[in-house]
């Protein structure tokens, strides 16, 4: 087994070189040059990905304040991170603007830290953003400015506690009514008390936008929630008014969609008109059999005895009602009424053609009358139970 030999001094003395097994040489001090290279560019590398990650860990610790509720020693820990000129020190200013607006309310040392951020970073992906805000701010009366911000703030909470937040916003429209962002306020209110389905007390909120600042945008907003109100109601004709009022809205958006609205309303309205009259119809129908039967000799009671049609009938309902309560449960009650309309006429209209002899003509008329009341009392079926639109979807584009 070989070994590699000790190391030799040579006559100069300033560098050993050793021999490996098989003679290959090489210089001890260039590779200590080299190891000492590496370890210095290992320390830059180091002290700059140290800096960047020191930021990086500065900003998240104070975001774990913030969390903590801690938000003036975030706010500490942001401006001594801003101060630093590191990697996230854009962002910190950012994130302290964030603070002093949302968090602590004021609207000032926001607007301070976001121009610091301009001003210092102008090369800054964050730019934009930060001017944005300054924008916003400073559209505000500085005397509105907190109130505009609380209710900011509130609006931000509403999902973590809706109750918390709707009385903050009620005693901000007590102790500041004038501010310029209640009419924003109210319909707010409005719109989360009719997903609460306080129905009601929305109409309430809506009315009073609409009346305290007519020509808002929050109250051409109103004006269409309030058709929505009747439109959940069923109540199309009032929804298409409202929708229409909504319509004259000057932003062009709201105006668009409030005419699609109004359309659509008064789509629902029509439709419900034409089934209740072929619901009418169809009694009328059934008023004409019955007076036509009593003047016959079994009279009336002749109704009582089944035709063969209405047997057969009565199968096929049968498998239909089935049919539904296995794949569409809650359409059975729809579908049972509609059939059972069917069997009754046909029962009535079987009686009727059983006793009494028609001529051609006569038995073509009825034959046309009895199919239109038959496909009206089907139309107004589907349309009592709000299944128009998935019709008309089937016929347009086939079955899903």
């Amino acid at each position: 087994m070989s070994h590699v030999k000790p190391a030799e001094i040579d006559t100069a003395g300033s560098a050993r070189r050793l021999t490996a097994p098989g003679g290959v040489h090489y210089c001890a001090g260039v590779e200590h040059r080299f190891i000492a290279l590496l370890a210095a560019a290992a320390v830059l590398f180091g002290a700059i990905t140290g800096a960047h990650a020191g930021g990086r860990d500065e900003f998240n610790r104070a975001i774990a304040l913030e969390r903590e509720g801690k938000m003036r020693d975030a706010l500490g820990v942001l401006g001594a991170l801003a101060d630093t000129k590191a990697e996230f020190s854009d962002d910190a200013l950012l994130e302290a603007g964030r603070v002093h607006e949302e968090e602590m309310l004021d609207g000032e040392q926001a607007v301070a830290s976001y121009g610091r951020l301009i001003k210092e970073f102008p090369n800054s992906r964050l730019v934009r953003r930060a001017a944005a805000r300054i924008e916003a701010l400073r559209s505000v009366e500085p005397r509105h400015l907190r109130a505009a911000l609380e209710f900011r703030r509130a609006v931000l909470d509403f999902p973590k506690d809706n109750k918390a937040s709707m009385e903050r916003v009620l005693n901000l429209l007590q102790k500041s009514p004038d501010f310029p962002g209640a009419d924003h306020a109210y319909f707010w209110l409005g719109e989360v008390t009719r997903g609460r389905k306080d129905y009601v007390q929305a109409e309430g909120y809506y009315h009073t936008v609409i009346g305290r600042y007519a020509q808002s945008q929050w109250a051409w907003k109103a004006r269409r929630s309030l058709g929505d109100l009747a439109y959940d109601k069923k109540d199309y004709a009032a929804a298409a008014d409202r929708y229409r009022e909504a319509a004259a809205a000057p932003d062009q958006y709201l105006h668009s969609a409030a005419l699609a609205d109004a359309e659509r309303a008064e789509t629902h309205l029509f439709r419900g008109r034409a089934a209740n009259l072929a619901i009418l119809l169809l009694f009328l129908g059934w008023a004409y059999v019955l007076v036509a039967l009593s003047r016959l000799r079994p009279g009336i009671k002749a109704a009582k005895q089944p035709v063969p049609e209405a047997w057969v009938a009565l199968g096929l309902s049968i498998i239909v009602v089935a049919a539904a309560a296995v794949f569409q449960r809650r359409y059975v009650p729809g579908i049972a009424v509609v059939l059972a309309a069917f069997l009754i006429s046909i029962q009535l209209s079987g009686t009727l053609l059983r006793y009494r002899v028609y001529s051609t003509g006569g038995k073509i008329a009825y034959l046309l009358a009895t199919l239109g009341i038959g496909f009206g009392v089907l139309y107004g079926a589907i349309v009592k139970m709000g299944l128009m639109g998935s019709v008309l979807h089937t016929f347009r584009f086939g079955v899903d």
